[in-house]
This record gives C-alpha cells, sequence and structure tokens, in this order.
C-alpha cells in the first residue's frame, strides 16, 4: 500500500505515489483496452446433416461420456436436446428441410404480391375519389349555368 508508507506520506512522495498509481492505472486500462475486441463474435450455424451427425454420435456413446462429447463438439445438452426432438419430428430430414425452403420462398411471393395488389387498389381508389369529385364538380357548375344534364339512359334511348 503506497499511501501507508511513511516516506510517501510527504508532499514529494505523495505526489510521487500519485504518479506511481496513475501509471499503474494506464497500463491496466491500456491491458484492458487491448483486450476487448470492437466485433461482436459470430454465432455458430449448423446444418442439418451436422446436427443429425452429433446426435448420431452422442446417441452412440456410452452413458458417462456425452458431457464431454458436448464439450469436446462446443455445444451445450440444451442443443442436442432440441436437436434429438427436431430428428423425432422429421425436421432434420434432407427433404423437410427443402419443403420449409420452398414454402417459405412461396409465402415470400404471395406476401410480395399481396403487397402488390394492395398498392393497386389503393391507387385506384384514389384515381376513384378524384373522378368522383370531378363529377360532382361538372354537376354542380351545369346546374349553375342551367344545362340539364341528361344521364346515360335517356341518351342510349333516344338514339
Amino acid at each position: 500500500m503506497l499511501w501507508k508508507d511513511p516516506k510517501l506520506r510527504t508532499s514529494a512522495g505523495g505526489e510521487k505515489a500519485l504518479q506511481h498509481m496513475q501509471s499503474s492505472n494506464e497500463t491496466i486500462s491500456m491491458e484492458i483496452k487491448g483486450t476487448t475486441s470492437t466485433q461482436k463474435p459470430q454465432r455458430r450455424r449448423f446444418s442439418a446433416s451436422e446436427k443429425m451427425r452429433i446426435v448420431r454420435e452422442a446417441d452412440g456413446l456410452p452413458v458417462g461420456t456425452v458431457g464431454a462429447f458436448l464439450r469436446r463438439e462446443g455445444i451445450y445438452s440444451s442443443q442436442l436436446y432440441a436437436w434429438r426432438k427436431q430428428r423425432a419430428d422429421g425436421e432434420l430430414d434432407p427433404g423437410a428441410v427443402r419443403q420449409r425452403a420452398k414454402a417459405k420462398v412461396q409465402a415470400d411471393e404471395a406476401a410480395r404480391h399481396l403487397k402488390e395488389v394492395e398498392r393497386e387498389n389503393r391507387k385506384l381508389r384514389r384515381q376513384l375519389a378524384r373522378a368522383e369529385l370531378i363529377n360532382d364538380i361538372q354537376k354542380k357548375f351545369a346546374g349553375l349555368l342551367g344545362i340539364d344534364l341528361e344521364s346515360p339512359d335517356t341518351n342510349e334511348s333516344a338514339e
């Protein structure tokens, strides 16, 4: 403890202790800064075949060695449990993976088409509102001028 040293209690000694503490703090902070990384670690992704390989190997191991196997593979027991459940549900089957991918593509296409149709519907509603407004203005203007607008039915029957 530097501050308890009687030699460092004087003002000159106190300054030396303070300088020493500051320099050691800078060294520590530099060491800490050097160890921190700015990149976020990437999460591991396992393909269906890798999951099946790991599950098969874990199933073939004796009871006491599964923990060591999981540590060696770098996975948790909860992952192994989830993958066993996926295997039992048939989700790790390559055909099922392709089928899910195809269904996802179809759903994306349907969603894209729905957005397009909704956009066109909004555009047509705006055009209809504009046309109705123009029609109302024309009727009022014809009424002000004293022009009698005939309905389309009367024009067709007169011809």
